[in-house]
């Protein structure tokens, strides 16, 4: 039998794809990165972390485009040591039903979180240490403050008993600040990515002792901003949407409390979940107007959240209405996550 010549649609392979988009990004990029990153130097990093780890290819493609605009926004370059794109199996609502599917996450490393807080304005020096029990460790808090630290160097040092953080000022004045190691547990037991603690213990403790640490430092919003922007320091994903950044907690570090930190949303781009495949490059956000369709179904989220009588609940209602809370304005946004926490508070009183 004789061939027939055909135009055949040949399948674009996924890393071009990528590669091809992430070029196309670089006005978006241009705009959230500080101006001492250059777009295409952050470019090439993030596309040698792609080649580094094939994986990220095989996650949902879009939370692969979100991840990066994050690190980009945090003035970060995710290259293993100021911040790293790691994946977590997320449960998601499609077509009515929970599934899993492969999300790509940020995590700022220790060595970025320490470069934003030294690039404050007003932190001359910074030091984050984990603890661990063998060491020569010592701290007293008062009217002379102090932290002592001798690392034990003849073997492994034991289990982690804490982590602390110490931030001299440029006007001199030294803050310091210690988590013991059950505060830290707290935070894991409640974190969504428990996969990441598992992986990173070090790490992830001594971030979450520079995240207790900043809110006491002065102009600490944009460090806290990268935290919320930390897909790994979050409670819950679904819930995270509907939570935004509050000021630290008085006492031990709670499951509410992490949720009160979570981050805001970034404004999702439509794409196709199972294929990758973006569906428009924006979507403008529409004016809030009289007749918006999207007050009915605000007033019924804020209706169901004040009628929750479990905290159980109100994490169910926020993951079955994510998809319409991330098509709402910032404002109506703000209302859902004030109902949301001030329900919550009530049902944790």
């Amino acid at each position: 039998m004789g061939e027939i010549a055909t135009m055949e649609r040949r399948d674009v392979a996924p890393i071009d794809a990528v590669q091809k988009r992430i070029g196309q990004m670089g006005a978006q990029l241009k705009s959230v990165l500080p101006s001492h990153i250059d777009t295409a130097k952050f470019q090439r990093v993030a596309m040698t972390a792609i080649h580094a780890d094939p994986d990220l290819l095989n996650a949902d493609r879009q939370s692969l485009y979100t991840a990066l605009t994050k690190a980009a926004t945090d003035g970060l370059l995710p290259d293993k040591r100021e911040g790293a794109l790691t994946i977590a199996n997320t449960k998601v609502k499609i077509d009515g039903r929970d599934q899993y599917i492969k999300m790509v996450v940020w995590m700022p490393m220790v060595a970025g979180i320490v470069k934003k807080v030294r690039q404050s304005g007003e932190v001359a020096s910074m030091t984050a240490k984990a603890v661990y029990e063998k060491d020569d460790f010592d701290i007293l808090f008062g009217d002379d403050d102090r932290i002592y630290h001798k690392p034990y160097m003849a073997g492994h040092p034991g289990k982690m008993v804490g982590a602390y953080s110490i931030v001299r000022l440029k006007d001199g004045t030294v803050s310091r600040d210690f988590l013991p190691m059950w505060r830290i547990d707290k935070a894991k037991g409640a974190a969504k990515t428990k996969y990441v603690w598992e992986a990173w213990p070090d790490e992830m403790a001594i971030k979450t002792v520079i995240r207790h640490h900043a809110k006491l430092l002065p102009q600490s919003t944009d460090i806290e901003a990268a935290f919320e922007r930390d897909d790994t320091q979050q409670f819950d994903i679904a819930a995270a949407m509907l939570a935004g950044p509050q000021d630290a907690p008085a006492g031990p570090i709670t499951a509410a409390a992490l949720l009160e930190q979570a981050d805001d949303a970034p404004a999702p781009i439509v794409h196709d979940l199972a294929t990758g495949e973006i569906a428009a490059d924006e979507v403008p956000e529409l004016a809030p107007e009289a007749d918006d369709p999207r007050l009915d179904t605000l007033y019924r989220i804020k209706a169901a959240l004040n009628a929750a009588t479990s905290t159980a609940a109100l994490e169910s209602i926020s993951a079955e209405n994510l998809a319409h809370y991330e098509a709402m304005t910032a404002e109506q946004q703000a209302e859902i996550t004030e109902a949301y926490q001030g329900r919550w508070a009530e049902l944790e009183a």
